[in-house]
């Protein structure tokens, strides 16, 4: 018999859960099978059995192992991590596959490098110390910035927001925090993260603007120091109801402090007073370029610190929303796999894995599976992490 015809017995229970956690329907399944929908839910519910070669397709599509379908019952799948979104116009703040998919593979690459970084003799946990929400967002910025050695100097010579990026990045996982890149729906998720499970994971949206990303990366790392579990929208998720919105305060707060300190921009702020002949705007301009930060943020530092009235910031906020590009524009030409890789899965994942295979903990095979890559792109990979 042909895979093509010779049926697979597997529970149907678990052909189920594996469509249910992609974020699938049948009616879905059906038309990127060929097939009718009655045919996936009969599958289902047992009423038939696909074939083996049927199977292999649903196991590409629902990304899960072909193996996973010989399980003897579904298993159980861990929480999402705390919902801090508003999404009025979402019902139920329904995840999407893309969303389902990103935070399934956080949780692989950090069950992988936490096993690998266990097996090279590193200790598995983040070197941060934990805050609450109660506490003065300043102060714990403060904290965090002399700790993490990053100077406005430093910050000030980074080239562009894509450095910075790269360099805040840099400086985080130098504290065992995972840094991750991800596709999501705009509208759904901007980031969040995973502080528990041995190495934290922070993942930031792909699709956002790069100071989003900026903004979003050290808004899920105030989660990290909280050590709770996140899903966030962090321009929205004040309005959170209960203890939500208080931890969404404290970590745009937290964010907005940490890469804009105070001391810093008062400094910059005297040195160009806004007066008729510096108009605000040229002032943020300016601002915005030092700090690599949007506009938007400046603006709420700016009138936390008395430097501009509430009724100015609200004015320029409004203006400033009305000019608003939405999510940048991708390049005709996305960035090579290697380039890719290093992208979505920073420099300490992928470090963690060839350290591995250079101690023969790990094959090259196991290399190019856990980076998600081909064979031939590994050396690029390498020369790009400066190995």
């Amino acid at each position: 018999m042909s895979r093509k015809t010779l049926t697979a017995e597997v529970n149907p229970s678990v052909i189920r859960w594996a469509r249910e956690t992609a974020g699938l329907d049948t009616t879905m399944v059906a038309r990127r099978l060929n097939v009718r929908p009655c045919t996936v839910e009969d599958w289902e519910s047992g009423s038939s059995h696909p074939t083996f070669q049927r199977l292999e397709a649903l196991a590409t599509l629902y990304r899960r192992p072909l193996a996973a379908f010989f399980l003897p019952s579904a298993p159980t799948e861990p929480p999402w991590p705390h919902d801090f979104r508003v999404l009025p116009r979402r019902k139920g703040g329904a995840l999407s596959r893309e969303s389902r998919l990103a935070i399934r593979e956080a949780r692989r690459i950090q069950e992988l490098a936490s096993e690998l970084a266990a097996d090279l003799g590193r200790e598995v946990r983040p070197r941060v110390a934990v805050t609450a929400p109660s506490a003065d967002p300043e102060s714990a910025a403060n904290r965090e910035r002399e700790q993490l050695g990053v100077d406005a100097q430093e910050q000030f010579g980074w080239k562009d927001a894509h450095s910075a990026l790269r360099n805040w990045r840099r400086v985080i996982e130098s504290r065992q925090i995972l840094t991750l890149q991800f596709r999501m729906p705009m509208e759904e998720m901007r980031g969040f993260c995973l502080p528990a499970g041995g190495l934290p994971a922070i993942v930031i949206n792909s699709r956002d603007v790069i100071n989003g990303r900026i903004f979003t990366l050290i808004h899920e790392y105030a989660h990290v120091l909280l050590g709770s579990s996140a899903m966030c929208i962090p321009e929205s998720g004040e309005d959170s109801p209960g203890d939500g919105g208080l931890t969404e305060r404290f970590c745009n707060a937290f964010a907005g402090a940490f890469l804009v300190p105070r001391d810093s921009l008062l400094r910059e702020v005297h040195a160009r007073p806004v007066a008729d002949s510096l108009p605000l705007g040229e002032l943020l301009d300016h601002l915005s370029a030092r700090f690599k930060v949007s506009k938007h943020v400046l603006i709420r530092r700016l009138r936390d610190l008395g430097v501009v009235s509430r009724t100015e910031s609200e004015r320029k906020i409004r203006e400033l929303e009305s000019q608003q590009p939405g999510a940048q524009a991708r390049a005709r030409r996305g960035p090579s796999p290697a380039m890719r890789c290093v992208q979505e899965r920073g420099s300490y994942f992928p470090g963690l894995v060839f350290q591995a295979q250079a101690r023969d903990l790990i094959t090259y095979s196991d290399v190019a599976d856990y980076l998600s890559i081909r064979l031939r792109h590994l050396d690029r990979v390498q020369s790009l992490l400066g190995g």
